[in-house]
């Protein structure tokens, strides 16, 4: 059965841009009351002003100021959500950030201990605070957004790796902790990793312009809501129903729709699982690229692998689009990514010699 959203207390970390931001607004446009965080209050506030606008001013909009690392704020703010709102139905722990360095150029590891304070123990720390006041029930929802570097080594990613496997590890482990507590045909209570919920591919779909990135987040937001409401992978609507459900995300990624031949839509539509859908926007980026659409290849083939992780293929083909645009440093994560999950794979090994060759 789909989760209704309207009136539920939704609360979001790191709300004041990118997935956060987009993710608040898209749960305002479903009536949800929202408690958002993040530690520039001032945004926030503008952010707040958006989603009350969005849901017809008939919600409630919360914006508190938090660092998800310092765990009297974090305290502090879960008091306040809970005085406003009594519970939270749904938690999205999105709060993060991205670092790139080898580790033999790092410096001071005090920015280590700051990523993996943030993108690690931020997480734990809202969900301390929080968790006594989540319902226990099958309809609650515990979110954490992540990265496909918490399943894969990446070059260059070192430390956001380790602090992203933490997570994973963190969040695999919790989810069988409250199974019993929260229903055992809740299909998600911890949405992290393929079998219970959506992956978020920040570290490899790096868009190349701020049009692009709000394509990506939104997206990406548009995804979260789909596993929300229609279950994950235990648990969802028959196949017609999760197309329709897909609607407003073909919408967001229209741009990369267009002049695109009505067979490989309708293979959009059609798709019922990522699988599908991932392999779908593969061949619309291939079909851009054949037509020098670099753009709008680009953007497929993110969508592509933010669906799903495993596609190889297209991030060998972004790497080349990045090659070709100049961005080499971003064509070698790319490849490396592709590499990870084919490492034998001729054509990406010669390329990989070609790229480390200096050109």
């Amino acid at each position: 059965m789909a989760l209704d959203l309207a009136g539920k207390n939704v609360l979001i970390t790191g709300a004041s841009a990118g997935i956060g931001k987009e993710l608040a607004l898209q749960f305002a446009n479903l009536g949800a009351n929202l408690a958002l965080l993040a530690r520039r209050l001032d945004v926030l506030k503008e952010v707040a002003a958006e989603c009350s606008i969005a849901s017809g001013k008939k919600t409630k909009v919360l914006p508190l100021q938090c660092d998800v690392t310092d765990r009297a704020s974090c305290k502090e703010a879960v008091q306040k959500v809970v005085a406003e709102l009594h519970s939270v139905d749904v938690i999205i722990l999105n709060a993060g950030v991205s670092m790139g360095c080898y580790f033999e150029d790092i410096k001071d590891l005090s920015d280590a201990d700051r990523l993996m304070d943030l993108n690690f123990m931020g997480t734990a720390n809202v969900l301390f605070y929080a968790l006594p006041h989540i319902p226990k029930r099958s309809e609650s929802r515990i979110v954490a957004i992540s990265s496909v570097a918490g399943l894969f080594g990446i070059p260059f990613r070192t430390f956001y790796c380790a602090s992203k496997w933490a997570l994973h590890g963190f969040c695999m482990s919790l989810r069988t902790e409250l199974l019993d507590a929260y229903g055992k045909n809740s299909p998600a209570v911890v949405k992290f990793g393929n079998d219970v919920a959506a992956e978020f591919f920040d570290s490899v779909a790096q868009p190349s312009s701020e049009a692009a990135k709000m394509i990506v987040d939104a997206t990406i937001a548009g995804d979260v809501l789909e596993q929300l409401t229609f279950g994950g992978a235990h648990e969802g609507p028959s196949p017609s129903s999760r197309s329709s459900a897909r609607t407003p995300m073909s919408m967001l990624s229209m741009p990369f729709c267009e002049d695109v031949p009505e067979e490989l839509l309708k293979s959009l539509e059609r798709a019922s699982d990522n699988q599908q859908t991932s392999r779908a926007w593969a061949r619309i980026g291939q079909f851009h690229q054949r037509q020098k659409n670099f753009e709008k290849a680009r953007g497929a083939y993110q969508k592509a692998v933010t669906v799903d992780g495993s596609q190889h293929g297209c991030l060998a083909n972004l790497a080349q689009l990045e090659a070709h645009a100049g961005n080499v440093q971003m064509a070698k994560e790319m490849l490396a990514a592709a590499l990870e999950l084919d490492p034998a794979n001729k054509n990406y090994i010669s390329f990989s010699r070609w790229l480390a060759g200096g050109h």
